[in-house]
């Protein structure tokens, strides 16, 4: 195939803008989008080899996988082996234990499927995974196991038929990602259903340029449709951000995008002239190995910091991704594309080589749960214990009220109520009311504040009414719990930048959500029901378990309660809004305050009596829940231990 160099071009604009948005710039909000460029790139070049080979009769299977073994492995392996001791040193067990899982995955071509179970809170921030960004090159390594075998298939009945099966294979994709994106947003990102179309768009113009090499001479129409193919490129990179619906009908922008660029834009284009400038195409070169270092680099700076790293930080890893790149494209994987350096069978058995080594050490890694003898036993003890319910994934975001969770009775006569801020208390209390044989349902959404009383038609909003009308219409139902995380709605999240204070939420929207808030709790007094209030616990710094990791144990051993997490004053200024307003709350409501039994006067912290009270930087574990449930259940006296003394706040027994 003619060597193209506005193809070069065409990857450095896709791998630029990722890069850029995954380092945090935010005039790069639609980045990510040049992964949708490098789709319709690699499924126009590998068509065109294939139906070429095709044509000619000269297509075997084994010489199609041995450039791909040359063209993925050398690169992709040497990255893994480089992560390998920086993940041993830096993970705390359960981070380990889950980057391990992603070396088996990636090793079987199957890290897409991965990070689509895992996603949600189980799996951590996924800017924090350093192996996130191979999801991409699974989705293209199935493509490539299905597609070559259906061109085999169709090609004997011609051209005709093999478009006319691949044409049906785009449009279901399309349409399923189209659907799919508003139901289970994570699964249409990852998984190739919904990606095939993308890759096919490349396909469809090495189609067309095999049959009409000419289709698109220079002129007018190649200007216009280049320009066109840039113009679409350039505006989702800066117009799409995390908020627009991927992949889906909007997809099309930057797929049609750079269809357009390759088919279009041919020498004499102003399109051509500019992707093929010497820089752009040098950044081309490289943008494999500059796509499989930056996420690594990025992953691991932000995990040491425990918190966002300064932009600067991220700007000067940027020039180390394409520094590594370069030492990555020149000594490994120029070398393996030379057949005449490394032969057939030594590609073969190198790749099968490092496929099963890293496998095996991905299920080590699994088995040996993360390794946590690494650190010291009272560090381990708070690790094991930052751990959310073992039921979160099952009980959480159930948009019908008729299928959420019973804990442990047939008929449970207490609800808990709210986002996901209510999931390890609804077990906590559950597991305490089991001996009474009182069971508990849990009502809970991701991200879902206060709605009662707006015109919110979204699906939290939906998911809002039916579920407070269905615990209001049930009578079974005496008590119910309500927690929320109040500060986050009311005073914006505070996104790990301790001690900077939040960006306030404007006057009217706080306004909305306590009005709102006040309505959902006053519903519940109005038919009857005992209403507890939970006021939001403490938020940390950071991920409690980055914390314990970077601590002393000096610190940890502190007394009853180990590392300190914010001062107390901190929190009060932090939750004034709501500490204010208390009195707008019906007076038959008993209120919580996590805050009585996680802080002493000056101090909030993270642990108690060695048990972790969260199990990230906002959200509590069990051991915490289990400390406000009791709090619920034994009245105003807080947990035995603790170093809080009362508050005089308004509160009455369980």
């Amino acid at each position: 195939m003619q060597y193209r160099a506005e193809i070069d071009g065409l990857r450095a604009l896709a791998v630029l803008p990722v890069i850029l948005c995954h380092a945090g710039f935010s005039i790069f909000s639609g980045g990510y989008i040049g992964v949708d460029v490098f789709f319709v790139i690699s499924g126009f070049l590998i068509t065109s080899i294939l139906i070429r080979e095709l044509d000619q009769g000269r297509f075997s299977l084994p010489d199609f996988y041995e450039r791909r073994a040359r063209r993925i492995l050398p690169a992709l392996f040497f990255v893994m082996a480089a992560c390998l001791p920086v993940a041993a040193i830096l993970f705390v067990p359960q981070d380990l234990k889950d980057f391990a899982q992603s070396l088996t995955a990636v090793a079987f071509f199957s890290s897409n499927i991965l990070f689509w179970s895992e996603s949600g809170y189980f799996s951590g921030a996924s800017e924090l995974k350093p192996l996130l960004h191979t999801w991409s090159l699974a989705v293209e390594e199935q493509y490539y196991i299905l597609f070559p075998l259906w061109l085999m298939l169709t090609w004997r009945w011609g051209i005709k038929i093999t478009l006319i099966g691949l044409t049906l294979g785009f449009a279901l994709s399309l349409f399923l990602a189209q659907m799919i994106v508003s139901r289970d947003a994570s699964f249409a990102f990852f998984m190739l259903p919904t990606r095939a179309w993308e890759l096919l768009m490349g396909s469809f113009v090495a189609f067309a340029l095999f049959r009409y090499p000419d289709l698109a001479r220079p002129g007018w129409l190649a200007q216009g449709g280049s320009l066109a193919g840039l113009a679409l490129v350039v505006f989702a990179i800066f117009v799409f951000d995390k908020e627009t619906p991927f992949p889906s009908l909007y997809t099309l922008v930057p797929v049609l995008g750079a269809a357009l660029i390759i088919l279009c834009a041919r020498r004499g284009t102003l399109v051509h002239a500019l992707l093929s400038q010497r820089a752009l195409t040098g950044i081309g070169l490289l943008s494999y190995s500059a796509y499989l270092w930056h996420q690594p680099l990025f992953a691991f700076t932000r995990y040491a910091h425990a918190t966002h790293p300064p932009i600067a930080v991220m700007l000067g890893l940027v020039i180390v991704t394409f520094v590594l790149a370069y030492v990555t494209w020149r000594w490994v994987e120029r070398p393996f594309r030379i057949k005449g350096r490394v032969g057939r069978a030594w590609v073969f058995n190198l790749s099968a080589a490092g496929l099963v080594g890293f496998a095996v050490l991905g299920i080590g890694g699994h088995l040996l749960k993360g390794v946590p003898m690494r650190f010291s036993p009272v560090k381990q003890e708070l690790f094991a214990s930052a751990s959310a319910s073992p039921k979160r994934g099952a009980c959480h975001n159930i948009a019908q009220p008729d299928n959420v969770c019973h804990y442990f009775v047939d008929a449970p006569t207490w609800a808990v109520f709210g986002d996901s801020h209510s999931i390890e208390l609804a077990y906590g209390l559950a597991t305490r009311l089991r001996a009474q044989d009182i069971g508990v349902m849990q009502f809970s959404y991701a991200g879902c504040g206060p709605q009662l009383g707006t015109d919110h038609t979204d699906k939290c909003g939906q998911w809002s009414t039916r579920s407070i009308d269905h615990i209001l219409a049930n009578d079974t139902i005496d008590t119910v719990v309500v927690s929320y995380r109040i500060a986050a709605y009311l005073a914006g999240k505070h996104e790990n930048i301790y001690p900077a204070q939040p960006d306030l939420v404007g006057p009217e929207k706080q306004a909305q959500v306590w009005e709102s808030y006040i309505k959902t709790i006053q519903a519940f007094v109005d038919r009857g029901k005992t209403v507890h209030l939970v006021l939001q616990a403490p938020e940390v710094p950071a991920d409690i378990k980055q914390m314990v990791r970077r601590a002393g144990s000096e610190a940890i051993a502190k007394e009853n309660f180990g590392l300190a997490g914010v001062p107390r004053s901190w929190w009060e200024a932090r939750m004034a809004y709501v500490t204010q307003r208390l009195g707008d709350i019906p007076a038959a409501v008993q209120i919580h305050d996590p805050a009585d039994t996680f802080c002493d006067a000056a101090t909030c912290y993270l642990a108690h009596d060695k048990r972790a009270l969260y199990f990230d930087d906002d959200h509590v574990s069990l051991a915490g829940a289990g400390l406000i449930a009791d709090q619920i259940l034994k009245g105003s006296e807080p947990e035995p231990g603790s170093l809080a003394g009362i508050n005089p706040r308004r509160k009455g027994p369980g």
